[in-house]
């Protein structure tokens, strides 16, 4: 089993909350610019270069000690945040968006 540590620190605030930038904490190299999940984010993209699902992942903030929240990869690559007014931030099940398939037209050449 392994831990994967990562820095999540916010680089924008839209309408729909704040977006964030996700950092391997040893490395420091940006693995994705904007998330509104960042660590569910991490975890999918773990799960995708083999990370296995016992795996652990750990969110801190850049230049701070604490660790925030931390848990499974195969726990957080299932599942999303989400914040209502009525029931506040929690963890869903994850429902990807269906891809939209689009080629191209290659004008052809003779």
């Amino acid at each position: 089993m392994n831990t994967h540590s990562i820095d999540i620190n916010p680089v924008s605030l839209t309408s729909a909350g704040y977006r964030y930038e996700v950092r391997d904490r040893e490395t420091g190299q940006v693995w994705i610019e904007k998330s509104k999940s960042p660590i569910c984010d991490a975890a999918r993209l773990l799960h995708s270069l083999g990370a296995a699902d016992e795996d652990m992942i750990e969110t801190y903030r850049t230049g701070s000690p604490a660790r925030h929240v931390f848990g499974s990869v195969g726990y957080f690559r299932k599942r999303t945040a989400r914040e209502d007014e009525k029931k506040g931030p929690a963890f869903v099940a994850y429902r990807p968006r269906p891809s939209i398939a689009y080629e191209p037209e290659i004008p052809e050449t003779r």
